[in-house]
């Protein structure tokens, strides 16, 4: 009988929804998100690059992340039920006090469709509105993907424009496109909860 991953009491999690919860990241995390990447479905959502990952470029890209660098923040997505990494959100070209930029995925096929995504953004973007004074946050995605705008959506964004034609899959064109959510759109009343001892304005 496998053994019952244990929660880990030293990396607690830095957000939580009913679902998912956000936790930061460590370098053995690469180690589960490397197969995940080997997904053509999963990478035709995210990149125009289109080719699966390996073991270094992943580990590069966590060693980057890793650093914690200003102007972005990164975070694991976990399944709540199990503890279990299932993706990344992230804020990216932060201008503080003012805006950043969204990028969620959900890595694990096992766990579309269920409202993981739609949560981690909601919670990222409580995040970035509290805690670092955003104002706006945009996000992008390609045109053929009706999942994502179907999660955005439901997490509260509206498209404010695109760029025609310039995304290109199996010789087609579809549109680039961008959505966007602002302060008074946003419920901060769960991160208020965080801080207790501060008076609700």
């Amino acid at each position: 009988m496998a053994k019952k991953r244990e929660i880990s009491a030293d990396r607690p999690y830095v957000l939580k929804g009913k679902l998912i919860g956000l936790k930061t990241l460590r370098k053995e995390d690469a180690d589960i998100a490397t197969p995940m990447f080997q997904n053509m479905e999963l990478i035709t959502y995210l990149s125009t690059r289109r080719r699966p990952e390996t073991v270094e470029s992943e580990a590069a890209f966590f060693d980057r992340v890793l650093k914690n660098e200003e102007g972005e923040i990164h975070f694991g997505i976990f399944e709540l039920k199990g503890d279990r990494y299932v993706g990344g959100v992230s804020l990216m070209h932060i201008n503080p006090n003012n805006h950043a930029t969204l990028g969620v995925a959900i890595n694990d096929p096992a766990c579309w469709n269920k409202g993981y995504g739609t949560e981690a953004v909601r919670l990222m973007v409580e995040y970035g509105m509290f805690f670092m004074n955003l104002h706006n946050i945009r996000l992008g995605f390609f045109g053929y993907n009706a999942r994502a705008r179907r999660a955005y959506e439901k997490a509260g964004f509206k498209e404010v424009g695109r760029f025609r034609g310039t995304v290109m899959l199996a010789g087609k064109r579809y549109d680039d496109v961008w959505m966007d959510i602002t302060r008074d759109e946003v419920d901060l009343a769960r991160m208020w909860k965080m801080v207790p001892m501060i008076e609700m304005k």
